[in-house]
């Protein structure tokens, strides 16, 4: 058999019955799908068989096209992701990427680890394993065969959901400097759990709006999906491509030594602050290599980071014009900084306001004054709110329908139907026997591509997410407290339900376009509003309200992922919950 053919159930001496040509980019030719309903076959959707030889002409009109064009298709069922070699290098890069982010977490300079970098790695690693460990014997149990695709992709998506510092470890860092709390280190560890996986139960029951269809097509794992195909599909194109990828990665490798470790002044070098050193108003426009030094306007950088030109060059007029027309008061206070000031410039002293319960005393608050924002500061937070109302809008007008699966069920006749078919008889409380096979839809032209793949595999039942939400839920109810949160139930109620319909918008948001936005400036004025003069409170509803929003989008990228590679689900799924609850460990414990 040909290699290209191994794995897609279409022998060289058979005729495909009725095809249709489905062009990939990934070897440059076209390949043959079955138009039968659904793969019966359960092997894959495109086959090696090539009709036209040049697809360099091609127009890519709909998301639908990038998706089977720009990356592979098709799909090798016998690949087996459930190897030692998995779960080894998984949680290796789960306990250093977990650690390293941590560590810089409360550092001036965040380092965070790329979903790249975790790609690079885990494929050299997991290849030298392949290489080194015999297959003969007892090893044959630890390199039972090469080193695929689908192990790459769960050892990503693990090592990926624990590469990210928990928000709630800045809540509790924050008791322990500030208020004198050390919250038990078992409700600590908890209050990590519940917070890192109440997203995911969200996340997970939104899989067929924000997952599945096409027009989710998560662009920022494109570059991802296309490497593995350079990793793992055989042909003259792509040892090409794995090539040309060796020595990019060997040039930027050696190139990003010198600013970001030899030589850090080349990450923002000013002729204009070099010649006017002394300068604020020199440094305020040029500066910029570090922190809150500048806006770094017309400095040469040697790294590889680019802006978008047009809100850079905004951000530089409206900061400047805000600050030396003085609006509010702004030359009083540092050009750039997150801190709060007394109308004289001086960093507030927050503690000076609150009584010994950690609440706002109106009497100390009127004797210490009102603080201040920098006004640069201030610019940032009207944008980041005008940038959530805009993402609502504009999916409301453009992508209702995209979203409408969302609430459509609540309409009253549906839930009139809902309620008249519902029986205690027909509820399985055996959700962990569900065996997850879906059934196949009737032939639909729009069906993913991608997805119509991932049929031949067990889902993860809704049951699952249910279950993960409602333990999260009551868990968080009972953590908030227990460590003196001051935050009610009801408001952490409001904060998961703020949290649920963001999900929704900035999670569409971030699958078509690949932009993510925050509403933690929004959650934080509607915490301040529900909850007056609690600055503790304020932090926890934060916490189960942006942090689960962002835990959301991570779970949903992170399955696109597993879509994209035919990882099956439950695969995914397990990748994911070991990842984070051993991430939210290493987190607590550094």
């Amino acid at each position: 058999m040909d290699p290209g053919s191994q794995g897609v159930g279409i022998h060289p001496d058979e005729k495909p019955t009725r095809v249709t040509t489905v062009p990939s980019t990934t070897d440059g030719k076209s390949f043959e799908r079955d138009e039968n309903p659904f793969f019966k076959t359960a092997d894959v959707e495109v086959a090696s068989l090539s009709l036209v030889d040049d697809v360099s002409d091609i127009v890519l009109h709909s998301e639908r096209d990038i998706a089977t064009h720009v990356i592979s298709v098709d799909d090798d069922p016998s690949l087996n992701p459930w190897t030692f070699r998995s779960f080894f290098l998984g949680l290796g890069l789960s306990a250093f990427g977990g650690s390293l982010a941590e560590i810089y977490y409360f550092k001036p300079q965040t380092v965070s680890v790329s979903l790249m970098f975790l790609a690079i790695v885990s494929y050299v690693l997991g290849y030298a394993m392949e290489i080194s460990i015999p297959r003969h014997g007892l090893f044959r149990y630890l390199n039972p065969h090469p080193f695929n695709k689908k192990e790459n992709a769960f050892i990503i998506i693990m090592a990926s959901a624990a590469a990210n510092a928990a928000l709630a470890t800045e809540v509790l860092a924050v008791q322990r400097l500030y208020y004198n709390i050390t919250p038990n280190p078992v409700a600590s560890i908890f209050l990590l759990f519940s917070s890192q996986l109440l997203g995911y139960g969200m996340g997970g029951l939104l899989r067929p709006i924000l997952l599945y269809p096409s027009k989710m097509l998560y662009p920022s794992v494109l570059p991802l999906i296309s490497m593995f195909d350079a990793f793992f599909r055989d042909g003259a194109n792509n040892r090409r491509r794995l090539q040309v990828f060796y020595i990019v990665f060997g040039v930027i490798f050696i190139w990003e030594l010198f600013p970001e470790w030899i030589f850090p002044l080349l990450t923002g070098l000013s002729i204009f602050c070099l010649a006017a050193p002394n300068n604020p108003d020199v440094s305020r426009v040029f500066g910029g290599s570090n922190g809150n030094e500048g806006l770094g306007f017309l400095s040469i950088c040697f790294d590889w980071q680019l802006s978008g030109i047009i809100g850079y060059l905004l951000c530089i007029v409206v900061f400047c014009g805000v600050f030396y027309n003085n609006i509010w008061k702004s030359q009083n206070f540092p050009f750039l900084s997150q801190l709060l000031f007394y109308e004289n410039g001086t960093v507030y002293d927050q503690l000076l306001i609150l009584n010994s319960n950690y609440e706002v005393d109106p009497a100390l608050l009127a004797e210490q004054g009102l603080p201040y924002y920098a006004s640069t500061w201030v610019v940032y937070l009207l944008a980041t709110n005008l940038a959530v109302t805009a993402t609502f809008t504009h999916l409301l007008l453009w992508n209702r329908d995209d979203l409408s699966g969302a609430w459509s069920w609540m309409a009253p006749s549906k839930l009139r139907r809902l309620w008249q078919e519902f029986s205690w008889q027909t509820v399985d409380w055996k959700f962990w026997n569900d065996n997850g096979m879906r059934e196949r839809p009737k032939e639909d032209e729009d069906i993913d591509p991608h997805y119509a793949q991932m049929l031949k595999y067990p889902d993860v039942p809704n049951s699952w997410y249910h279950v993960t939400f409602v333990l999260s839920f009551v868990v968080a109810l009972i953590v908030i407290y227990k460590s003196k949160s001051t935050l009610p139930w009801w408001s952490f109620m409001i904060a998961v339900l703020l949290a649920i319909i963001s999900i929704l918008f900035l999670g569409a948001l971030y699958a078509i376009t690949g932009i993510g936005i925050s509403i933690q400036t929004f959650v934080q004025m509607i915490a301040g509003y529900l909850q007056p003069g609690k600055p503790m409170a304020n932090m926890y509803f934060v916490l189960y309200s942006n942090n689960t929003v962002s835990q959301a989008t991570l779970l949903l990228r992170d399955l696109k992922i597993g879509q994209y590679a035919k990882l099956p689900p439950r695969a995914s799924f397990a990748a994911q919950i070991i990842g984070t609850l051993l991430g939210a460990i290493l987190n607590y414990c550094k």
